[in-house]
């Protein structure tokens, strides 16, 4: 498994004709004058690549969000089942 994109964007979504990603607004960095402070909602968007020999499995997968000084802001987990 390797991961070739992680990046915020204001939305994220899947065209129904193929299932091509569209990312919009597009950002690297979040910034705020206070902390804690307040972050309009966003997506983070990932992608993920298999090799075939780990096809027909499940994965744990854990992301979590730190400040520039390493402490946690927020985390999620879940499983995702390559076929």
């Amino acid at each position: 498994m390797r991961l070739a994109l992680c990046r915020f964007c204001q939305h994220a979504d899947r065209l129904a004709s193929n299932g091509s990603p569209i990312l919009v607004g597009l950002f690297n960095q979040v910034g705020m004058p206070d902390f804690p402070g307040k972050l309009d909602p966003c997506f983070v968007a990932i992608e993920l690549e298999f090799d075939p020999v780990e096809a027909d499995r499940s994965y744990p997968i854990h992301l979590r969000l730190i400040d520039e000084d390493g402490r946690p802001l927020a985390r999620w987990s879940g499983v995702y089942q390559v076929d």
